[in-house]
């Protein structure tokens, strides 16, 4: 399993992440069988009922390459001199046209996943009704670029997960928010230029936007009875909630493969 699982680590490095690559496709199979078959006690009761080990609680940092749609590979120099490449799409596309200016291009600096148990205290009535409920947060680093300059910034994706089959976990997403860094927080800089960017980009979305894009809008909004961001608060609330699956193809305490409702393959460890 070792060795599958570091094949598979090589593979992405080679290919920027790609998991619908021939090759990643034929190791993520041949870990996932290796790991449903193997006859050591622990490994095999994990493989048995994987949504409903603790394994799956923890912060992940995704290895695999984005998924949203028309992305750009743009290459990039690390900290310490070396090549590498980050994927760019518009924040639009990060965010379903949700956060605005919609058209401002971001490099996606990292993905996280944090599933953390949640307190009876602070759960729903319908939540309450979830056994083994834990949060499903996404945190994505970006970069935005403007003519004015670079800076960073972030999108909380909130949601949480529970076990709904011995191989299955339903995610649910209920709200998100566009967010400074906390380290950046305190930069006059970045808080200027991010003053700059946002500062009514959604009034000016909303006397721009076409009669498609007010389409779309509105069926989100009726759909999800979505809680849109606005000038004042860079929140969304979806009271209508969004719910997916993610079929565990393999889990250990520090690496997990998982193939979500939409079939995109997404592989993690622990960060």
């Amino acid at each position: 399993i070792e060795t599958a699982k570091e094949t598979l680590r090589k593979i992405l490095k080679e290919n920027h992440g790609s998991t619908k690559d021939e090759k990643a496709m034929e190791a993520i199979e041949q870990l996932s069988q290796l790991w449903k078959t193997c006859s050591i006690k622990s490994v095999s009761e994990t493989a048995k009922s994987a949504p409903n080990s603790k394994l799956v609680l923890g912060d992940w940092k995704i290895i695999s390459a984005p998924d949203f749609p028309n992305g750009t590979l743009v290459e990039s120099t690390t900290k310490d001199g070396n090549t590498c490449h980050k994927f760019q799409y518009t924040l639009g596309r990060i965010s379903f046209n949700i956060f605005q200016p919609k058209d401002m291009l971001c490099t996606i600096e990292g993905i996280q996943n944090f599933i953390r148990n949640m307190e009876q205290t602070d759960l729903s009535k319908e939540q309450q009704q979830c056994k083994g409920i834990a949060t499903y947060n996404v945190l994505i680093d970006l970069m935005f670029h403007t003519p004015n300059g670079d800076f960073p910034g972030e999108i909380m994706m909130e949601g949480y997960c529970y076990p709904e089959s011995d191989t299955r976990v339903t995610v649910i997403f209920t709200g998100g928010e566009l967010r400074k860094r906390k380290s950046a927080m305190q930069d006059c800089d970045i808080s200027k230029l991010w003053e700059q960017t946002f500062a009514n980009a959604y009034k000016k979305a909303d006397m721009e936007r076409g009669y498609v894009e007010q389409l779309m809008q509105y069926v989100m909004k009726s759909v999800l009875k979505l809680e849109m961001p606005t000038d004042d608060n860079p929140r969304y609330e979806m009271k209508r909630v969004m719910k997916g699956y993610l079929d565990i193809l393999y889990l250990d305490e520090s690496f997990r493969v998982t193939r979500g409702n939409r079939g995109s393959v997404v592989v993690v460890e622990k960060s």
